[in-house]
């Protein structure tokens, strides 16, 4: 397997992804310990964006959301 080299645009994403990873945590739920950080991370987030859907931060309140939402069908079991 050969190294590519990466254009600018990859490695500006690359920085951004890497830096965002740092700054969460946590980017996608693999187990309980992502989803407990995604839950906290929400938790602030809702405090922060309120129903804004302006706000720089709704697209990530969204994407966590999403997340959590997928991993809770997968592994929690909601009484009926």
């Amino acid at each position: 397997m050969g190294y590519t080299l990466q254009s600018p645009e990859t490695q500006a994403i690359s920085q951004a992804w890497l830096a965002f990873k740092e700054a969460i945590g946590v980017t996608s739920i693999r187990n309980e310990a992502d989803y407990e950080r995604a839950r906290a991370i929400m938790n602030a987030l809702i405090d922060e964006v309120r129903s804004d859907e302006e706000h720089p931060l709704a697209d990530l309140l969204e994407y966590l959301g999403e997340q959590m939402e997928a991993w809770e069908d997968e592994h929690l079991q909601l009484p009926d």
